[in-house]
């Protein structure tokens, strides 16, 4: 890390993290007696600063742009979910970091999962819930003429 340094004792200190420190890292300790080593894996929940605070609205038979908040980790992997399961059919379209659903039904509406993961196996997530808006609309007819006797 940039902004970091190792302690007398023997502490790493890293100051102003970002998602580049993200990763496991190794302490190794020697003497004339042996070597040690000890491995710990640094998580940072960054949340969803790129993202529109977890929630996107788009209109019915628009085309919805989802955008992980971790998209600017170039050496993670992406993958999505919608509510833990499969995302819809074949109009959604993977680009990376964001998830393109093209002509959303109100089917779409939930909760996506962006996870991401590092070449160490570290792995940080992300919800952004859509809300597929629609306007109103009558389903039932009436007669255009209504007699009163």
């Amino acid at each position: 890390p940039k902004s970091s340094r190792v302690e007398n004792n023997g502490s790493l200190i890293i100051e102003n993290v970002t998602q580049s420190d993200v990763g496991q890292y190794v302490c190794t300790a020697q003497n004339a007696v042996g070597k040690k080593s000890y491995s710990v894996t640094l998580n940072v929940d960054f949340g969803s600063a790129n993202s529109s605070h977890g929630k996107e609205r788009v209109a019915l038979k628009e085309t919805a742009v989802l955008r992980c908040g971790l998209c600017s980790v170039p050496e993670f992997s992406f993958t999505w979910n919608k509510d833990g399961g499969q995302l819809p059919s074949k109009r959604a379209v993977q680009q990376g970091c964001i998830l393109v659903i093209n002509n959303v039904t109100l089917d779409d509406t939930g909760n996506y999962t962006c996870s991401a993961t590092s070449k160490s196996g570290t792995t940080l997530k992300e919800n952004i819930f859509l809300y597929v808006t629609a306007a109103p609309r009558i389903t039932s007819t009436f007669p255009a003429v209504i007699a009163v006797r």
